[in-house]
């Protein structure tokens, strides 16, 4: 099902006049002789549709009970299908009973399809089902990619779904919206799940022909817990991610962006199901249904906090060094500017992955998903950025950047520079100094070029650190690349070069290796020749920790990614990277993502902040009372041809 795999990066869309429809599907009163308990999805209508409508769905497609046997859901999607046309916003909300059941084409690592429990589905295996009553994940997603390919690049899908994806784990006395085992049949051989959302959400690959609408999945609990119901105002059970959506809608403005809409779920859910762990994924950076793509600031998550004191996530391998200050915004928050801080705090200790923040005031009445920190002062510990401007024929400028950057991280020079900058037909284009390939281009326009190629160089600096960042304990963790069709299939190879070579238009698939002799979760960046870097495991859409702790290997273990990657421009040498750790970490969220903040410092060097020589035992000398999660590296570099 999820050959996807890598990134585009996203363009401004052009807003286009739209038409609204939905899709709403509600299992309250499931068949007792399937097993199935009855369920509040009746209720949910009460509440999810009212809000909906303000959101300009007035006319949903409605399908309850009887009505959504596994043939009504497929026809209610048809009839979706044939009304909706380019540049329309869709929305689709299912309540009902979730389950996992046996893969029936061998495309799920764990060997288990995610499905809706239409009615009428059994709740146990019986001899001879092969999940004929159930809608797989598989099915789901042919429905959705033929509806987000009709309506185009210039529409949009919002899917929520307020089920259980899997009941590996029981909590509570609340209702629960699955939770039943797996439906396999006896002696079936499921494997450790390598699957890291919903299930039901399928990116787009690179190099495909058909353009597809953003899609956004919204889901009420993770691939391992189970979704319980929860507690309306007036005391009526109510699925808890209805509830949440229906509360956070009310508060959307005309930018709102489905980041910001899922933070204002999660502050809700945690209030209402502390226990489950609610899900996003896909285009998240996108208005509400408008189709405009919105710049999210960079920012990091709360870990925990307790009086003065914070824990984030994100430590050196994320850009935060010791000394940084951090300002606290209510989660959610795009940019920081004209946004009211409720705390700052200056970062003293960290290690890779995390960072102890101590805070000026106590945070009063906060919880760790209501917050999330942006950097507002940087202590700058890296090795200086050289830029040569003796290309740039307007003087004005070439005293615009002089001026700029009279001191701090980024050295103007005349001479042997990191990234050479030349003025060609209106543009001011930024390239690597050894080689001539292109980083960017900035348009001149008459205003101060400076910010921008500030930016930018922010950008080639972490793909230098990324890119040069080693670890002592070189060969724990590394990865080889494997050759493949276009239905991901591998194919051997006899005679292998030094050096991996595949041609653009070429697919290929990523083995991982553990050969330590501890448990490592993994991240793997692909760094582009041209210094930008996209994300390959944990993959774009997935941006939390939770996603992350999928990614994992045994000690002494392997596993060859279940996804394809679809090889395209641009050519030159390329670097699949991987870090491993002994804890879980994502980097999605920090790849490739702008900001801009105040600066103070530039002489520290960066081996002060992440030695590169000894980054596995980092910090063995200063008094702690826990040890610090190791931290492995390796790479691949390979050559993409025309």
């Amino acid at each position: 099902m999820k050959k996807i795999i890598y990134i585009l990066l996203l363009s401004v869309q052009i807003a286009w006049a739209q038409t609204k429809h939905a899709l709403v599907i509600a299992i309250a009163d499931y068949p007792s002789e399937t097993g199935w308990s009855s369920i509040s999805s009746d209720k949910d209508l009460n509440v999810v549709l009212p809000v909906y409508a303000q959101q300009g769905f007035n006319k949903p497609i409605l399908l309850q009970d009887k009505k959504a046997d596994k043939a009504g859901i497929i026809q209610a999607f048809k009839q979706l299908m044939q009304t909706v046309k380019p540049g329309d916003a869709v929305l689709i909300h299912y309540s009902g009973h979730g389950q996992q059941i046996a893969d029936d084409n061998g495309d799920e690592p764990d060997g288990l399809d995610e499905a809706f429990v239409a009615y009428g589905a059994p709740s146990e295996y019986y001899e001879g089902y092969a999940g004929e009553k159930h809608l797989r994940d598989d099915e789901i997603n042919d429905l959705l990619l033929d509806i987000r390919a009709k309506v185009g690049e210039n529409g949009n899908v919002l899917m929520v779904v307020d089920a259980c994806h899997s009941g590996t784990i029981s909590r509570g006395v609340a209702k629960k919206r699955g939770g039943r085992a797996p439906i396999v049949p006896p002696g079936y051989n499921t494997k450790r799940s390598n699957d890291k959302g919903s299930g039901f959400y399928t990116p787009k690959t690179r190099g495909t022909q058909t353009v597809l609408a953003p899609m956004v999945l919204i889901s009420a609990s993770s691939f391992d817990e189970e979704n319980s119901e929860t507690f309306d105002e007036k005391g009526d059970g109510i699925g808890s991610l209805s509830y949440a959506i229906a509360k956070a809608m009310t508060k959307c403005g005309s930018e709102h962006s489905y980041r910001k809409l899922f933070a204002d779920v999660l502050s809700i859910m945690n209030e209402k199901v502390p226990q489950q762990t609610p899900m996003v994924e896909g285009d998240i950076d996108y208005s509400l249904f408008g189709g405009n793509y919105i710049q999210q600031q960079k920012y990091y998550t709360v870990k925990s906090y307790s009086a003065d004191k914070l824990v984030m996530n994100g430590g050196q391998l994320t850009g935060v060094k010791v000394g940084t200050k951090i300002g606290f915004y209510q989660a959610g928050t795009m940019s920081i500017k004209n946004a009211h801080v409720i705390a700052t705090g200056i970062v003293v200790k960290n290690n890779a992955f995390e960072s102890d923040i101590k805070l000026d005031v106590n945070v009063i009445g906060k919880s760790s998903v209501d917050l999330w920190g942006f950097i507002i002062e940087e202590n700058l510990e890296m090795n200086a950025i050289k830029c040569n401007i003796s290309r740039i024929k307007t003087k004005s400028i070439q005293q615009i950047l002089q001026q700029k950057f009279a001191e701090g991280q980024i050295v103007i020079t005349t001479g042997v520079a990191d990234v050479l900058i030349t003025e060609e037909e209106g543009y001011l284009k930024l390239s690597r100094f050894s080689d001539g390939i292109k980083i960017d281009s900035v348009l001149i326009t008459g205003q101060d070029p400076s910010v921008q190629i500030e930016k930018i160089l922010q950008q080639y600096a972490q793909f230098r650190y990324i890119r040069e960042l080693k670890s002592s304990m070189g060969g724990m963790a590394s990865i080889e690349l494997i050759r493949c069709d276009v239905n991901g299939n591998i194919i051997e190879e006899k005679n292998k070069a030094s050096q991996f070579a595949i041609r653009a238009g070429e697919s290929m698939r990523v083995k991982v290796i553990n050969r330590s002799n501890q448990k490592l979760y993994y991240n793997i960046i692909d760094i582009q020749p041209d210094g930008k870097m996209n994300a390959v495991a944990p993959k774009e859409d997935e941006q939390t920790i939770k996603h992350a702790t999928q990614y994992v290997l045994d000690p002494k273990s392997d596993i060859i990614l279940p996804y394809r990657i679809d090889i395209a421009p641009p050519y030159g040498n390329e670097v699949f990277k991987i870090f491993a750790s002994t804890e879980p970490f994502n980097l999605v969220p920090y790849i490739n993502v702008n900001t801009q903040v105040a600066t103070r410092g530039s002489s520290k060097s960066i081996n002060q902040a992440f030695k590169k020589s000894d980054i596995s035992t980092r910090g063995a000398s200063v008094n702690k009372t826990e040890a610090e999660p190791e931290l492995y590296t390796g790479e691949v570099v390979f050559k993409i041809t025309p």
